[in-house]
């Protein structure tokens, strides 16, 4: 069994590796989009421009927190590991940022997917007057003007 601490010099050097490997992926990623994929991708290129450069971002939340995390039945730790470890109202907050970044990491991910899904299934948005007509209307005959609906038809 290794010791604690080889156990948190493997772990501090795989988010070091990966901190790099992120950078230089999502900044290439970057590079490409902006350079080479005007007409390819449409406006689905703004949706991963958004994903990539948050994703740098995001690796430096990560990198200066440094998280350690223990799960234990229905407990779930985060512990800071990084430079700031020794200030406590400053790692609180920073432990709280890299929480809700992760968070908002994984909904961006979810929003992708969900852009990715309507683009494929080629759903439409219909206006108030066309989901009247598909859905027989609302009890009282009137939809708010000027509003678009996702209607969930397939074309």
């Amino acid at each position: 069994m290794l010791s604690s601490t080889t156990m948190k010099m493997i772990l501090h050097v795989t988010q070091y590796v990966g901190f790099f490997g992120a950078q230089i992926t999502n900044t290439t990623l970057l590079l490409l989009l902006f350079t080479r994929a005007k007409r390819l991708f449409g406006s689905y290129r703004h949706v991963m421009a958004v994903f990539a450069f948050y994703s740098l971002v995001y690796t430096w939340i990560e990198v200066i927190t440094q998280p350690i995390m223990h799960i234990q039945g229905s407990m779930f730790i985060v512990m800071m590991d990084g430079p700031i470890q020794f200030s406590i109202d400053v790692g609180n907050k920073i432990t709280c940022l890299y929480c809700g970044s992760f968070a908002l990491c994984i909904a961006l991910l979810g929003a992708q997917f969900f852009y990715r899904y309507m683009a494929v299934c080629k759903y439409v948005i219909c206006n108030s007057n066309t989901l009247t007509l598909i859905m027989g209307g609302p009890r009282d005959g009137k939809l708010p003007v000027g509003q678009d609906v996702l209607c969930l038809i397939r074309i």
